[in-house]
């Protein structure tokens, strides 16, 4: 395993798109080394696959993008065409789609601070489980994976999101319309009246993280029409430093 202190700039899979040996240093530096992670910035990648691509970008890498010492050094680089297509398909950028992100964070916040504030009236309400003690567990995950997403909206921030939204909405609605008593730990959370504090604004809000947190997912893989996604969403940073002239 590489050393964990500070980032690592491994330079690999130098060379032209269809140099296997130069693919495969890639593999090593996953399998043998384990060293692609967060503090890992690879540098060129120009033999890199679409695959190998996203597995950087799955686990928070960067990559050191050198067009012009590519182009003279192998004739070829990864081209911006290459890049455009990559943000199709992954949604890639700095920083995510500010609106869905905050729009998210926003709804899912919401749900927690309405959890939280009700929890202790329904302390009373108890089985093996208390209705607050779950209100609280809800209010720690809407907050902690809102705050996920706002920060570093990955595809597993929005699947998280979309979770605990759509959960969160199901549970509310069903225990609002079917008594379904006790059920083995959980106790009888029946309440046929939307009149409770906040009530019918945290399922809006459920309801609302679970349409942004989809689009949001939608976004990520790319699956919305190009005019539909932001030009910086994503996971993976790539920065083009200067090119320095090729020793004579």
């Amino acid at each position: 395993m590489l050393p964990s202190c500070g980032t690592s700039w491994p330079t690999l899979a130098e060379g032209q798109a269809d140099n296997q040996r130069s693919r495969n240093q890639f593999g090593r530096l996953v399998e043998d080394y384990q060293g692609l992670t967060l503090a890992t910035a690879l540098i060129h990648g120009t033999a890199l696959t679409r695959q190998q691509l996203g597995q950087v970008q799955d686990a928070g890498a960067k990559l050191v993008w050198s067009p012009q010492s590519n182009l003279r050094l192998y004739g070829q680089t990864t081209p911006p065409l290459t890049r455009c297509s990559l943000e199709s398909q992954w949604g890639w950028a700095p920083t995510g789609c500010p609106t869905l992100r905050v729009g998210t964070a926003g709804a899912l916040g919401i749900d927690a601070a309405v959890h939280a504030r009700n929890a202790s009236a329904y302390d009373a309400v108890t089985a093996t489980l208390s209705q607050g003690e779950l209100f609280r567990v809800q209010a720690v995950l809407a907050a902690t994976v809102g705050l996920l997403v706002l920060v570093r909206p990955r595809r597993s921030g929005w699947l998280a999101a979309l979770g605990v939204g759509a959960s969160a909405l199901a549970a509310v609605l069903l225990y609002r319309y079917v008594d379904l008593g006790s059920l083995g730990p959980l106790p009888d959370m029946y309440e046929n009246t939307w009149r409770v504090p906040g009530k019918l604004l945290s399922a809006y809000a459920e309801g609302a993280a679970v349409v942004l947190a989809g689009l949001g997912l939608l976004v990520h893989r790319g699956v919305l029409p190009s005019g539909l996604r932001s030009r910086c969403a994503g996971a993976i940073t790539v920065t083009e430093p200067h090119d320095w002239p090729l020793a004579t």
